[in-house]
């Protein structure tokens, strides 16, 4: 059986929640500052709103949850694009009854491990001679 703690349940009605938003975005400040200085505010309060709707779509309800979400966003693309493990942790995150937790531990451990903890960045094409 399924036990929602309050807030928990305050997190998945609201998922724009302002308090939630802020926190998430000064994290995303904190631990991703390249990002941040890349995003600015206004571009890393929207990533952080996408982040939310993704967590909030797949039952991801615990701030500690989504901050790894954000993570791995920022890492391998809001998709997961970037990752060779796309098709699986795209499956694995859509999964109906895992807890959130573990969701997000096997999605790092996993995604993290096949590219040894880099992130794959993506390069714009240049032609040749150019």
């Amino acid at each position: 059986m399924l036990t929602v703690r309050n807030a928990q349940l305050i997190l998945l009605a609201e998922p724009g929640n302002q308090a939630v938003q802020d926190r998430m975005v000064r994290y995303v400040e904190s631990d991703f500052p390249a990002r941040f200085a890349e995003w600015g505010l206004a571009g890393s309060r929207a990533f952080v709103q996408r982040g939310l709707a993704v967590a909030a779509a797949n039952g991801i309800d615990t701030e500690g949850a989504i901050a790894v979400l954000l993570q791995l966003m920022i890492a391998f693309g809001e998709q997961f694009e970037r990752s060779p493990d796309r098709d699986w942790a795209c499956e694995l995150l859509a999964h109906p009854t895992l807890p959130p937790s573990l969701k997000m531990q096997m999605l790092r451990q996993r995604m993290m491990a096949t590219t040894q903890g880099r992130s794959i960045v993506s390069f714009p094409h240049k032609p040749a001679g150019g």
